[in-house]
């Protein structure tokens, strides 16, 4: 008779993590890599956000009339890492939005109203559902912005 001496994983056993493993991970990366990007949306709004000041600032001097350049509001957006084409309001930028701002690989592009509030609209290579997973409202064409006040740019 054999005495077996147990101090070993068996195949079946190993086979049993490493699928357990497998699940746990398959449902965590999307949550995770929503927050990241989530995390990185923020260098955007806070470019956003000095645009719709200089707009504010702008708007005082020039009798109510927002500017259609970036270069005219006297800001520098210097840096960004994940974002690209920070815009004044222009000809294609519906009435209310003030600025607008692009993710690199046009995942999406964050517009900041007259108002002060961040939406978002989804781009050609960004699931359709990007934008409402970030907790930004959508992105109206016809520019309404919605409420939120001075300071309101904040997605979460």
């Amino acid at each position: 008779m054999r005495i077996r001496n147990k101090k070993s994983f068996t195949l079946l056993e190993l086979i049993i993590v490493i699928i357990v493993l497998g699940v746990l991970t398959s449902l965590a990366t999307p949550r995770y890599l929503m927050i990241v990007e989530k995390s990185r949306s923020v260098e955007g709004v806070n470019s956003l956000n000095a645009i719709y000041r200089a707009q504010e600032r702008y708007t005082y001097l020039s009798n109510g009339k927002y500017s259609t350049k970036v270069d005219d509001l006297n800001i520098a957006i210097t840096g960004l890492s994940y974002f690209k084409n920070p815009q004044a309001a222009d000809a294609e930028t519906p009435v209310n939005y003030v600025g607008k701002i692009t993710r690199n690989g046009d995942l999406y592009v964050l517009y900041v109203s007259s108002k002060g509030k961040t939406s978002c609209e989804n781009g050609a290579s960004a699931p359709k559902d990007t934008c409402k997973k970030m907790g930004y409202s959508l992105y109206a064409a016809s520019g309404g912005g919605g409420g939120g006040g001075r300071g309101s740019l904040s997605p979460f």
